[in-house]
């Protein structure tokens, strides 16, 4: 991360680095150095020096990153300082971004700038739509027995997750993305509630990791107010049905290392099964 904190110099800016220990009922902050530069070899030997100093080097035995080269390598070069493999916690959120991603491109083709051109109408339209007028997923694949199990599954565990509490809720947007999946499958989000807030759609740069559901549950929902092609429409419903059925749990589940290994498998198996309804 970025620090501007120089007294001397307010616009001067530093690399720093947060290092964090999780493991049974404990997590802690081992420190936030600044770095000489952001390589991965100046962040393993923070990295390295930190776990000297707090003496948890030997109870050492995994590794979270996201997938920025500069992370990978600061993992190798850790490795070798230890003398030791660790265990690879990739970031799953990078690695099911990836896997939106490629539904979307085989669906809609491959993006020709940063922004994507369905959502840049959508966004220009939606003042003219009327808010209380939405329709969930209508399609006659919903009778596929494969599909109405997964449909018990995601319910139940986007209401459950919703009832947790805000403690549980990282970013508003994860709530939002839980909250159109019900609204999609045909769910009531909360029985107290007359009518659903919709929020105003944001930015729609592929930058952003929960863009493509957020917006094509939004666009679908709003389909018979909102102009779209046949084939627009058709891949909206492919991309809908698999975001709801099979991603959004995922994505919500995947921020749990320990977890990792099996809610793979899970989604392995489970895309595998999904492949036998669409291509």
């Amino acid at each position: 991360m970025k620090d501007g904190t120089n007294r001397e110099d307010p616009k001067s800016t530093a690399n720093r680095l947060a290092i964090s220990v999780t493991g049974v009922k404990t997590e802690n902050i081992l420190g936030i150095v600044k770095l000489t530069s952001g390589t991965g070899a100046a962040q393993a030997s923070a990295t390295f020096e930190l776990l000297k100093l707090w003496e948890v080097s030997s109870e050492f035995v995994g590794f979270s990153f996201d997938t920025t080269a500069s992370n990978e390598w600061c993992l190798h070069s850790t490795q070798q300082k230890l003398q030791r493999n660790l265990l690879h916690f990739v970031c799953r959120h990078h690695i099911h971004e990836l896997i939106s991603g490629g539904v979307f491109t085989a669906l809609f083709g491959p993006s020709r700038s940063p922004n994507i051109a369905l959502f840049e109408r959508f966004q220009r339209f939606w003042p003219n739509i009327d808010k209380h007028d939405y329709k969930p997923l209508d399609d006659l694949q919903q009778d596929q027995p494969f599909l109405q199990q997964l449909h018990a599954e995601v319910t139940s565990f986007s209401k459950q997750f919703l009832a947790a509490g805000t403690g549980y809720m990282p970013r508003e947007d994860y709530k939002e993305m839980i909250e159109l999946c019900l609204l999609i499958l045909g769910e009531p989000i909360c029985s107290n509630v007359e009518a659903y807030h919709f929020r105003i759609p944001g930015a729609y740069h592929l930058a952003r990791w929960m863009v493509k559901v957020i917006y094509c549950f939004k666009i679908y929902l709003f389909r018979h107010q909102f102009k779209l092609t046949l084939a627009e429409n058709r891949h909206l419903l492919y991309f809908c049905l698999f975001a709801c059925h099979i991603y959004v749990k995922a994505w919500i589940r995947s921020p749990v290392p320990c977890d990792a290994p099996v809610n793979d498998l899970l989604l392995f198996r489970q895309i595998v099964q999904y492949g036998t309804i669409s291509e």
